[in-house]
């Protein structure tokens, strides 16, 4: 006997379902099938649908087990047919959640000495993760930016649930820092000062009163600041202040020139003078001999008469000190050998011809006659003698003195008086 295939095909009552019916993008759903009652003789095929609208058939998927991955909500049925005879089962709806997470912190860099305070993290009560050198509060997500290291970290926030995400925000912590520096350690009240290099840029400068400073450049007025030495202060602006300093001293110009006497006698060399600051030139007029580098006179080179030594520091500041002296003159005077009292004015008397009178002292000038008799005697170097009444001939004297030196001369010499 014949069975035709109507007779041989049976649908049983379907019941789909899915485990679990919610699920994250890309996990494993494992669909299946209740089977209630005798079937037989029947195909079957696992359909989706993204509104329970438009079914579409998944390939290969005709077991009553189907283990799918789907990325967004989606509802599944199975399909069963006999023949030209199709009855799909329940549908089931899997629910596909987007992992979302979301961070912000107040500002994108903080300082060291400042404070990040709580950022806002949805949805609430996941975990913030920093790597190492950011000191970071797990469970709320505040920084400890006192024990941080200064740089730039990714803050990480997971958020909690079956479907965690991670959301990450870039934070920058910076060092407070400025620095400051001068072209000089010291500059002359006569100078100027160039700008100086201060980072970061934008600070205001500042300094102690008697150094006047542009706030906004850091030039300084040197010439209406008072010598001495200063400390001038920069304070960075911006969102993470901090202060550098720099030590700068005002010089006035001033030179210093000391000789060990103000009156030589022209013999040897002076002693080296005092001159400060160290390092300049001297200098005199012609007729003194000065060492340019020592300021040593040489005395026995020069002529006697009043001088004034100039000394020019040398260095950043020059400035220039002068110092008078007097050469006395250590010439030895003039001896005439004939006197002719005649009132011409040519050897009317005897008298010893110092070219500085004033350059001796304790002077004594004696005549004598022929029989040794004393005929004229005198203490000052500008008296001579005449002869007055004495008679023509030949006479003695005898002069002696201190010269400039301090050095006893003592000469004698004869003098004809012609009548």
């Amino acid at each position: 006997m014949a069975v035709t295939l109507a007779s041989i095909c049976r649908i049983p009552a379907l019941s789909a379902f899915a485990l679990p019916t919610a699920t994250c993008p890309g996990q494993a759903v494992q669909l299946g099938l209740l089977v209630t009652g005798n079937g037989s003789g029947y195909t079957g095929q696992w359909q989706s649908s993204p509104d329970g609208i438009t079914w579409t058939d998944v390939v290969g998927a005709t077991a009553s087990n189907l283990s799918v991955t789907p990325t967004v909500t989606t509802l599944y049925r199975y399909r069963a047919t006999c023949g030209t005879s199709t009855t799909p089962s329940n549908s089931v709806t899997v629910t596909v959640t987007t992992p979302r997470a979301t961070l912000a912190y107040s500002a994108a860099s903080y300082c060291r000495t400042g404070t990040s305070g709580v950022p806002t993290a949805t949805p609430a009560g996941g975990t913030f993760s920093a790597p190492a050198g950011l000191s970071l509060n797990a469970t709320t997500g505040e920084i400890n930016l006192a024990t941080s290291t200064a740089g730039t970290y990714t803050v990480s926030y997971t958020s909690s649930g079956p479907c965690p995400a991670t959301a990450t925000a870039a934070i920058t912590v910076v060092q407070p820092g400025a620095t400051l520096a001068y072209g000089a350690a010291s500059y002359c009240r006569s100078g100027s000062s160039s700008a100086p290099t201060a980072t970061p840029a934008g600070g205001t400068f500042s300094a102690p009163a008697g150094l006047v400073v542009n706030a906004s450049t850091g030039v300084l007025d040197l010439a209406a600041s008072t010598a001495g030495t200063y400390t001038v202060s920069y304070t960075s602006g911006g969102q993470c202040p901090a202060t550098a300093t720099s030590t700068v001293t005002v010089v006035q110009p001033v030179a210093i020139l000391t000789y060990g006497n103000s009156t030589y006698c022209r013999v040897g060399s002076s002693a080296p003078p005092a001159a400060a600051p160290a390092g300049g030139t001297f200098s005199a007029p012609a007729g003194l001999v000065v060492n340019a580098s020592t300021g040593v006179l040489d005395l026995a080179a020069s002529v006697a008469g009043t001088y004034t030594v100039t000394y020019t520091s040398g260095g950043q500041c020059p400035a220039t000190a002068t110092f008078p002296v007097l050469i006395k003159s250590d010439a030895l005077p003039t001896f005439p050998n004939v006197l002719t009292p005649n009132g011409d004015g040519i050897n009317d008397e005897l008298r010893l011809r110092f070219p500085y009178p004033a350059d001796v002292a304790g002077f004594r000038l004696q005549v004598f006659n022929r029989w040794g008799r004393s005929v004229f005697e005198t203490g000052s170097p500008t008296q001579g003698w005449t002869s007055g009444s004495s008679s023509a001939g030949l006479y003695y004297y005898v002069v002696e003195y201190l010269d400039c030196a301090n050095r006893r001369q003592y000469y004698k010499g004869w003098v004809e008086v012609m009548k």
